[in-house]
């Protein structure tokens, strides 16, 4: 069963792991006219979603965290996956570069890049995992609206602390709790009005009811095969499906065309 516990509330006493997991939630993909960036930036036509982004910046936290009290950051392993059909380029590609940029070295990074749902993300962890000598001591780190993944832990018996992305950075990041939980602003006139947050749209709920529908769906369905049926038909005709926040609202599928011109927020 997994083995899911409280992080550890003294900071001067951390828990130490073996190995931080983080599934990947995709990427979408620009043609340099369309780009908002393009004059502001070497251009890249690919872009982490969002939660990909706030995902990898919760990983250099706790990895930080660990290196600064114990001398040795955990190993990270991120599951990635083909986004785009017929596009060898991978998700967690990104990802990886992104962590190695704020000072995670290479050494430590195992991507795995063979996702196409859940359910094998999970099982394709559990067997590097395994493969690894690593079977417990493991943090994984998963966004506030992936229900299932924590739920698919258990099933699999992969025995982990879990954290949720959002609450790390809620608490390292002022302005980032504000956008995520909403909060007051006050304009050029000095009228202050409350701003919602991301978590309180109805956009983002209802990816979020969606989830805890699969996740409880899982408790009966211990192994995902719906998920594995769903996925089987929809991925290799569509690829993935990623979730990302445009202008504080938060879409989905996006990724199946091969361009996506409206501004997405930074991560």
């Amino acid at each position: 069963m997994t083995e899911t516990r409280e992080l550890s509330p003294n900071p001067e006493q951390p828990r130490r792991y073996d190995a931080i997991v983080i599934p990947s939630y995709g990427m979408s993909k620009w043609v340099l006219p369309e780009s908002p960036w393009v004059h502001e930036r070497p251009f890249n036509e690919y872009r982490m979603t969002a939660f990909d982004g706030w995902l990898c910046k919760a990983t250099i936290i706790k990895w930080n965290e660990q290196k600064l009290k114990t001398g040795t950051g955990p190993m990270v392993f991120i599951s990635g996956a083909k986004i785009f059909p017929n596009d060898p380029k991978n998700d967690a590609d990104l990802m990886r570069l992104f962590l190695e940029q704020h000072g995670i070295p290479g050494d430590r990074i195992v991507q795995l890049r063979d996702g196409t749902n859940t359910v094998n993300v999970v099982t394709h962890i559990q067997e590097t995992l395994r493969r690894h000598g690593i079977s417990r001591k493991i943090l994984a780190i998963y966004s506030d609206f992936h229900d299932r993944f924590p739920q698919l832990l258990q099933n699999y018996g992969i025995s982990s602390d879990t954290a949720v992305a959002e609450e790390i950075l809620s608490e390292s990041d002022p302005v980032f709790k504000r956008a995520w939980e909403g909060g007051y602003l006050t304009d050029k006139e000095g009228n202050t009005r409350f701003v919602p947050g991301i978590k309180d749209d109805s956009s983002y709920k209802k990816i979020k009811k969606s989830e805890a529908q699969w996740a409880k769906r899982l408790k009966l369905d211990r192994k995902g095969y719906s998920i594995r049926a769903l996925s089987s038909v929809i991925t290799p005709l569509m690829g993935a499906r990623p979730v990302d926040v445009i202008g504080r609202k938060t879409v989905t599928g996006f990724a199946s065309k091969p361009t996506f011109s409206r501004r997405p927020l930074r991560p």
